[in-house]
């Protein structure tokens, strides 16, 4: 028990999509705080740990097709492109006319919305950016070095993952902004459908993003530079 808890919450999550999704109910922030030990994120989130370890203790075997810790870094990336990059651009512009107009029909009732408007539309454009870094600069880099090219655009990954680790703590911050306005998304009782729809689907991107940034902030990039050694 002693030494799980002091193990990095990141690296449990790695371990199985399961103990992602125990952390993820608990609260606890695996990716952007992924360097946390599980007793500073239990005490950060007031957690009791005991119940957190008996929750990770049962945990199943992995599905086939999802040890991301062992899969191979190629196929990894392709996972990245086709299932989390595909789903945060159909988010991105779905509730990008969804916060407009929430903001524009209740921002005079429920003010909150106008930020919360303001705070998407930051995290909208920061991980528009984001994407196109890493499909256009990093990953491309990582396909490189695999197959063993030279005369690539860059000499080493170590200064983009920097720069997309930063970038990672960033939307985590734009995240905990979102969920804190919206009540951890929970919808006022005059809600109309567009309203709900807008608070579901913002859960809904946080959750993935939540994955997305782990599998590469914890998995990818630590990966990465060790095949950079």
């Amino acid at each position: 028990m002693g030494d799980l808890l002091a193990e990095k919450v990141g690296d449990i999550a790695a371990r199985s999509p399961h103990a992602a999704r125990v952390l993820e109910r608990a609260g606890i922030d695996y990716c952007c705080g992924g360097k946390r030990t599980l007793d500073e994120a239990c005490a950060l989130a007031k957690v009791a740990p005991t119940e957190l370890l008996a929750a990770l203790a049962d945990a199943p075997a992995v599905p086939e097709g999802e040890n991301f810790v062992e899969m191979p870094l190629a196929a990894l990336i392709d996972h990245l492109l086709e299932t989390h990059h595909v789903f945060t651009r159909a988010a991105l512009a779905r509730l990008d006319g969804l916060s407009a107009k929430v903001a524009r029909v209740h921002g005079e009732r429920h003010p909150e919305v106008v930020e919360i408007r303001r705070a998407f539309e930051v995290l909208r454009d920061d991980l528009t950016a984001h994407l196109f870094k890493e499909e256009n600069i990093l990953f491309p880099y990582v396909r490189g070095k695999l197959e063993g090219r030279t005369g690539m655009m860059l000499d080493s990954a170590s200064g983009p993952i920097h720069v997309m680790d930063h970038e990672h703590e960033e939307t985590g911050e734009i995240l905990r902004e979102l969920r804190r306005r919206s009540d951890g998304y929970t919808p006022p009782v005059d809600a109309c459908g567009s309203y709900q729809a807008l608070y579901a689907g913002l859960a809904e991107l946080e959750a993935d993003l939540h994955q997305h940034i782990h599998l590469e902030s914890n998995i990818l990039f630590p990966r990465t530079m060790a095949l950079e050694e």
